[in-house]
């Protein structure tokens, strides 16, 4: 460690004139508003670790700062300090780094994989107590969301303190703890933020809510490169800043984890615990004890600043894909902050009149609290992580395992998913018998039991219907077989520990062996039910490959006898692509050798059963140009998931048009124009003739979740029956209702959110005969639905493709599941020579929900070549 030394003359001088000049460009901005710098407490420190302010040559909260100057300065004091590494763990979609401080005492670095094999120990269920001599590990995180600034501009500060000060309390916390500080979790969508609010702001600070500073542009700051919420995204996983967390927190294994943000500008500042009854039930007594510890250091901290808090209220800690409860099911304390937001650099309202610097001096705060808390309760954290994952193995040894089934491509995605979470999970080497039925090794997954992970195996795994609390500040369920569209079949402890022993002689399933390409074959053809399908379609159709799918189930000759395919087949036919040949077969070669596509050689147009493959029931897939409509009055979360879905999982190029600009685009140039759920708020007459035209000059609208309101708002669609919500029935009497008087003006909000689908798994009944529903492994398939709107079924019940069932898991009233029921989920309907298709729900949620992928990419590769035939049926077809 460094030595403190007495700055010279120099120096001295020129600190005095960087103040004269911060003083001199912030006075105006800054007045009656709080330094940051001042919350750290007045220690002693190592003069050759440079300050924030020093670094960056303003007063911290006095500017937003960037991604890349946060980046510049945590390299700098990790080459000036003996106490802080920087370890990079992943690179956003942006191509931003993402990294943690490492900040401990010098000894402890030069045993960091000792104190890491320790918490793997610690994280096993075989160790009841921990050693004194053990490390206690902090993880904190700022700034999850990009607009949520003064958790980022908050962290310097944190990281100086602790890598300069040489109070005998500092010393010995970083003798006794690690703290992985990370600076930035959403570094593109904080660096898309900074540049918006210092962009946007006079030498004169706006208070104004309205003024242009504190109103961000879509889609705002909030969210990563493709608008997902990322603090949505640590059960998913499905982006690389996440990933990237998560296998950092299971290689680290901390024993708190800390997830600082802000909230709505009237709000005071929150730290947990939150609403005492939507806590996951999986969640340990202690967990919540220490957490109540945790937070009198806080209020103490608050409480002699002056500064207002709440706690116990509006926050719960229920779904386990976000931030400050995924720490929970895994042994760990997470603890949520928020602190109410100025977004630019000063807000006025009714109840606040704040600056940013006051709001980052709140969050270095409750940092410095952390810290503090921790060296008392060090020995508590590492007590509560060997019994939560002692107690998790004890519960699992006795307890049914599960085992998984389905289509490869899908068994492959979800062990992926599973074995970053760190759960172990088990394939067969040749087949497995599965409910009677003979599977390959690659279509079969068991995940037992008896592992540390059981208590997050169990979240994953639960159908519950019904809970303690019903209403939730996030989605009520994540069952991982519907997401993923798999079967499962729970297993006894000793059927489950035969087939682990056996399993564990062949970690790796067998591959299907490669097949033979030959340049006179008639073709190939391709089943439609791996996740990797749409991408081979994407990438055949930049060789201008002329590909079609087949529409009723027909049987060929293969070379290990016949072979059935379904609808939705794929036939990539030689005759028709004579010139690209060569190169389709490569591409054909390079996709089955990194994916787990079935591709089966044809010989013959004759087939042994159905149709032959000339017929012309087969169906063409045109050539895709998607154009996806974003921008005010669209919800960013959907168009973001419909976006990243095309151009990461499909590699579909697609185009973003901007609500503003729609009246100046040539519509014809896209074969289906998709709108994601929104208000569409900017558009009128105008563009409800445009897209008229469009439709009835047989161009396709994908409407996706509840963009089809403004459709039928404005004249665009026309529904022989539509939204069912607050209709009145056929005798025209309004359904019964609770009386005013029976309803306590108190419990509005909780009313309306117990009527609310927050997030809910259905089950859909499909007709696969349709081409909207090709690809399916049987006629049910679980959607993921969110929101009580809906549709009747259309009179011709040819356009409908699916329809509601059964809640499969998840919180939804009983007035709810029943309206639902039987209702449209996909359907399409004609306008003109064109259709719109109806996907009443986000087929791509999150990037979690996989298993109903197949209604999204339908619609994208079959939509313009589908024809509805006309109904044979006078009356609605129920």
């Amino acid at each position: 460690m460094h030595s403190p030394l007495k700055p010279d003359v120099g120096t001295v001088a020129k600190a005095c004139l960087l103040v004269v000049f911060q003083v001199t460009c912030c006075m105006q901005v800054l007045a009656n508003s709080e330094d940051p710098a001042s919350v750290l407490p007045r220690d002693k420190r190592d003069v050759m670790i440079t300050s924030p302010a020093d670094f960056f040559g303003f007063r911290m909260g006095s500017r937003h700062l960037r991604h890349q100057q946060v980046c510049d300065y945590m390299k700098l004091l990790a080459s000036e300090s003996d106490r802080v590494a920087l370890v990079p763990y992943a690179t956003s979609h942006g191509g931003r780094p993402l990294f943690v401080l490492v900040i401990t005492s010098p000894k402890n670095h030069a045993d960091l994989a000792k104190i890491k094999k320790t918490h793997q120990e610690l994280a096993s269920g075989l160790r009841k107590v921990p050693r004194k001599e053990d490390h206690s590990i902090m993880y904190l995180g700022y700034g999850v969301h990009g607009d949520e600034a003064s958790a980022m501009n908050a962290s310097p500060l944190v990281a100086y303190h602790l890598a300069s000060s040489l109070a005998d309390s500092v010393v010995d916390s970083l003798e006794r703890s690690v703290f992985l500080l990370d600076p930035s979790l959403n570094p593109d969508g904080g660096s898309r933020f900074a540049h918006w609010a210092n962009e946007n702001r006079g030498r004169n600070a706006s208070q104004d809510p309205s003024d242009r500073e504190h109103q961000q542009d879509w889609p705002g700051g909030r969210t990563n490169y493709y608008w997902f919420d990322l603090n949505r995204d640590w059960l998913p996983a499905t982006h690389p800043e996440s990933r990237g967390r998560i296998q950092l927190f299971h290689e680290w294994k901390p024993n708190v984890v800390l997830d600082f943000h802000e909230m709505g500008s009237s709000s005071s500042y929150f730290f947990q615990p939150g609403i005492p009854a939507r806590t996951n039930p999986l969640t340990p007594a202690r967990n919540v004890e220490l957490t109540k510890l945790f937070a009198g250091f806080y209020a103490k901290q608050m409480d002699s600043a002056g500064e207002l808090f709440f706690t116990e209220e509006k926050f719960d800690d229920f779904y386990i894909g976000k931030g400050s409860t995924y720490p929970d099911v895994n042994g760990a304390v997470g603890i949520l902050f928020e602190q109410g937001s100025t977004r630019g650099l000063r807000m006025k309202n009714d109840r606040f009149e704040r600056s940013f610097s006051d709001c980052v001096a709140n969050q270095v705060r409750t940092s410095l609290a952390s810290v503090e808390a921790l060296a008392q309760y060090s020995e508590s954290v590492l007590q509560l992580q060997c019994e939560f994952f002692n107690d998790a193995l004890a519960t699992g040894r006795n307890s049914k395992s599960f085992l998984l089934s389905g289509e490869a491509s899908r068994i492959a995605a979800a062990k992926e998913l599973l074995g970053l979470h760190d759960i172990k999970s088990y394939q067969p080497r040749n087949v497995a018998v599965v409910n009677n039925s003979v599977r390959a090794s690659s279509e079969v997954l068991l995940i037992p039991s008896e592992q540390p992970q059981y208590t997050f195996i169990r979240s994953l795994m639960s159908r519950e219907k019904t809970f303690q609390e019903n209403i939730f500040y996030d989605v009520s369920t994540w069952h991982l077989p519907s997401a993923f569209g798999l079967e499962v079949q729970e297993m006894d402890v000793q059927e489950a520990g035969e087939l682990v022993a056996a399993y564990k002689k062949g970690e790796q399933a067998q591959k299907r062996t490669g097949i033979a390409f030959d340049a006179k074959a008639l073709g190939y053809a391709v089943p439609p039910d791996t996740l990797q399908f749409p991408k081979l379609i994407a990438l055949l159709q930049t060789k201008d490959a002329k590909l079609r799918v087949i529409t009723k189930p027909v049987s060929v000759s293969g070379s290990n006898g016949a072979v059935k395919l379904p609808q939705g087949t794929l036939l990539v036919l030689r005759p028709p692509n004579l010139d690209s040949w060569d190169e389709i077969q490569e591409c054909l070669k390079q996709v089955v050798a990194k994916s787990e596509l079935q591709v089966f050689p044809l010989t013959s147009s004759q087939t042994l059963e159905g149709p032959d493959l000339g017929s012309d029931t087969s169906l063409d897939v045109p050539i895709a140009k998607p154009a996806l409509v974003v921008g005010t009055g669209t919800n960013a979360y959907t168009a973001g998931s419909l976006w990243h879905h095309m151009d990461v999982r499909m590699n579909q190029p697609t185009t973003l048009l901007k609500t503003t600009t729609l009246g100046r685009v040539d519509l014809d140039a896209y074969s289906v124009l998709i709108l994601p759920d929104g208000s569409y708020s900017l558009w009128g007459e105008s563009q409800a003739k445009k897209l008229t035209r469009y439709l009835e000059e047989g161009g396709v609208v994908v409407a996706v979740c509840n963009s089809l309101s403004w459709l039928t708002a404005n004249g665009v669609v026309d529904l022989s029956e539509s939204e069912s919500e607050d209709k009145e029935e056929e005798d025209g009497e309004k359904p019964e209702r609770t009386r005013s008087s029976d309803k306590r003006f108190g419990d509005a909000r909780e009313d309306a959110a117990l009527k609310s689908i927050a997030g809910a798994m259905f089950e859909v009944k499909v007709d696969s005969t349709h081409p909207l529903a090709y690809g399916f492994p049987s006629d049910t398939v679980p959607v993921f639905r969110r929101g009580t709107y809906h549709y009747q079924r259309p009179e011709n019940s040819y356009q409908t493709a699916a329809i509601y069932g059964d809640v499969i898991a998840g919180y939804v009233n009983d007035d709810n599941a029943k309206e639902l029921q039987g209702t449209a989920a996909v359907f399409v309907v004609p306008v003109g020579k064109g259709r719109v298709i109806v996907l009443a729900d986000n087929p791509v949620f999150r990037g979690y929900v996989r298993a109903t992928e197949p209604f999204f990419t339908n619609a994208v590769y079959l939509g313009p070549s589908i024809r509805l035939p006309k109904s044979t049926n006078d009356e609605h077809d129920h």
